[in-house]
């Protein structure tokens, strides 16, 4: 089971957090914790504190005003209205690093070095996608592997 399949079978009125970041809008914009044991681009992400209670009551809770500023913006692209001036100037401003200052990256290259994974089951409190290399997800090739 992968988040594709989790998310067609739960419905449209679940989100599911997911916690490599693939799916999630905030997430991957965030920076990976490295492990050398995952498939490329699965990486585990570090999960802001206060994301999962915004997510959960649709209202921003980050502790974090500048991330709490960001996720703002970020929900006016992904969820805004589809042609409104105010979501174009979001894209345009997103996409031209605009809002790049207001990810504390030092914060986060310090957090990089924490074991996380039992961390995030730990904090992943709504449904989440599973990881890619779990068994009877993705076989290993043993030939020509490029990582």
């Amino acid at each position: 089971m992968n988040i594709g399949f989790s998310g067609f079978y739960a419905g449209p009125n679940v989100h599911i957090v997911d916690a490599i970041g693939l799916s999630d809008p905030l997430l991957a914009r965030l920076p990976a914790r490295e492990d050398p044991h995952a498939g490329a681009g699965h990486d585990s992400r570090i999960m802001p504190a206060g994301y999962l209670e915004s997510v959960t009551t649709g209202v921003n809770q980050f502790p974090d005003a500048r991330l709490g500023a960001y996720y703002d913006v970020l929900l006016t692209v992904v969820q805004g209205d589809l042609l409104s001036l105010r979501r174009l100037v979001a894209i345009w401003k997103l996409n031209t690093g605009a809002y790049r200052e207001w990810i504390n990256w030092d914060f986060f290259a310090i957090l990089r070095r924490w074991n996380w994974p039992s961390l995030m089951r730990a904090s992943s409190r709504i449904i989440r996608g599973t990881r890619c290399r779990r068994p009877g997800n993705i076989s290993k090739s043993t030939t020509n592997d490029r990582r």
